[in-house]
């Protein structure tokens, strides 16, 4: 604060005239008296109460030495108002201002008011006030990143830019997950300008704002890593999967380039085996399997015509599923009965490949023993067909919560996974 100039005042000259003053009062007893005894205060707050220079205010011209200091102003020759100043290096500007009332009035930078609730930021180059407005949302529109299924293993991977919108006021981002997840805010569509770089940290981001992630994908093929991202109180999860080279002898479980998953060595030949993503009625949709998983029979017929198949090789899969695919499954009835589990898989269509068979039942072993790196089976106590026959009226099984085998009746309805080779 800057120190107030006294004027020279001289304590000989009010002695004197308290002095004066003071056998005014004794001297003067008749009427005269309140006269003297004005004269005599007069004097003595005179003396006292010297007065002030005019103080700086807003406006005022400053030195560059000055620069960055702060000061209160104000008192009677302001008109009964305070002001807190700071020097610019050229002049003083209010920061803010209160009077008699007790009334504030900061200096904004930003158009508008605050009110309660609100906060007040301090900028220091032009002195002012800028008011964030408390925030009445802070749940964004939905957004939803964009899921990878065929990244390349151990590499940094971002996803897309997505706007942020819907919210009125500045929101919290935070992100957590697997493979040191990161994020970046920027105020364009292709983050050619960068407001907040690669981050792992709490920041902020504004309505109409973008976002953008990345992560280092896992080093197995087929290892999904998740990324969680929320803005506000709203969270979306991002999910890379690498895929991995299926030359040679891959791991179990690796997603291949075309999107199938290496299973294992098919003892019919010890050759590579690929299975489908999902159960036959679900859908693969970058991130896990949707739809609903169909069951069905080994075959069509009516239970009690069956014809034997000649399929009772453990291992010959895809030998099963041709002589199935073209065989009547019921002898007493007309037309053609189909062998429906062997039907679906021959008629598959999937990733660009058309060669899917129904697994002979050691193929169908392999699916169990590597079902947890191959993923989305059911394990709670379902068995999955095999294209194995036990006898004219049932066929192998095979449940891959524990790897159990049993023989059923054709006519009952089960799961499917189709293989190729």
């Amino acid at each position: 604060m800057k120190n107030r100039r006294f004027p020279r005042l001289s304590l000989r000259g009010c002695r004197q005239r308290y002095l004066a003053a003071d056998a005014a009062i004794h001297i003067n007893t008749s009427r005269r008296w309140i006269a003297s005894l004005s004269l005599a205060m007069t004097v003595l707050l005179f003396c006292a109460l010297p007065t002030y220079a005019q103080e700086s205010a807003p406006g005022s011209a400053c030195t560059a030495g000055e620069d960055g200091r702060f000061r209160l102003s104000g008192g009677a020759e302001l008109a009964g108002v305070g002001h807190l100043i700071t020097c610019n290096g050229t002049n003083w500007i209010k920061v803010f201002s209160f009077d008699t009332t007790g009334v504030i009035q900061p200096q904004f930078t930003n158009t508008g008011s605050c009110g309660d609730g609100d906060t007040l930021t301090y900028n220091s180059a032009t002195g002012g006030m800028t008011c964030n407005t408390a925030c009445s949302d802070n749940t964004p529109d939905s957004f939803n990143f964009t899921d990878n299924a065929s990244a390349s293993q151990s590499t940094l991977t971002t996803s897309n830019i997505l706007q942020i919108t819907g919210i009125t006021c500045q929101v919290n981002v935070t992100i957590s997950g697997e493979g040191s997840p990161q994020y970046r805010t920027c105020s364009d569509s292709g983050c050619s300008t960068v407001i907040q770089d690669w981050t792992d940290t709490s920041t902020g981001i504004n309505n109409n704002e973008y976002v953008q992630m990345r992560l280092t994908t896992s080093a197995a093929g087929g290892d999904t890593f998740t990324a969680n991202l929320t803005v506000g109180n709203t969270i979306d999860d991002w999910n890379v999967t690498p895929t991995g080279t299926c030359v040679g002898s891959p791991a179990p479980g690796t997603v291949c380039a075309d999107g199938t998953i290496y299973a294992g060595q098919s003892p019919d030949g010890n050759v590579a085996m690929y299975t489908s993503r999902c159960d036959e009625g679900m859908s693969w949709s970058g991130a896990a399997c949707t739809g609903s998983r169909v069951s069905l029979p080994w075959n069509n017929g009516n239970g009690s015509d069956y014809v034997s198949t000649g399929t009772g090789n453990s291992i010959t899969g895809q030998a099963n599923t041709s002589t199935l695919d073209g065989l009547d499954s019921d002898s007493g009835t007309a037309g053609t009965q189909l062998h429906q589990a062997a039907q679906r898989c021959a008629d598959l269509n999937l990733n660009g490949h058309t060669d899917w068979y129904l697994p002979a039942q050691q193929e169908l072993n392999v699916l169990y023993l590597n079902n947890g790196v191959i993923g989305n089976f059911n394990t709670g106590g379902s068995f999955y067909w095999s294209s194995t026959e036990f006898t004219t009226l049932s066929a192998n099984r095979q449940r891959i919560s524990d790897g159990g085998r049993f023989n059923f009746n054709k006519l009952n309805t089960l799961l499917v996974r189709c293989v190729r080779r």
